[in-house]
């Protein structure tokens, strides 16, 4: 999932937590890269913050959410959410 372009001071991802078919995930953030585990050993969790970055500079950003673990494991995004502007808590919600 790619999305190249949002405009905020902070970004959050939510996802699943599963102990069953969930892997590791790899998050481009302007170009920089993080690998997150999105298994967990305590059971199924919704609505999970899996990835944030807060005061940022209200000025575009990219993102892109990839399965970087074996076949028949996944990565679930529930939303995005970009903060247009953290002082006034004005948010954008992408809905997938």
């Amino acid at each position: 999932m790619s999305l190249e372009q949002t405009t905020g001071s902070a970004i959050y991802y939510y996802g699943d937590l599963d102990t069953v078919n969930h892997g590791l995930t790899t998050i481009t953030f302007d170009g920089k890269d993080t690998v997150i585990s999105i298994s967990t050993s305590s059971g199924y969790q919704c609505q999970a913050v899996l990835f944030q970055r807060t005061g940022l500079e209200n000025t575009t950003h990219g993102l892109i959410i990839t399965q970087s673990d074996h076949d028949g494991l996944f990565t679930t995004i529930d939303r995005i959410m970009s903060v247009l502007n953290h002082d006034l808590e004005l948010l954008v919600f992408l809905k997938l």
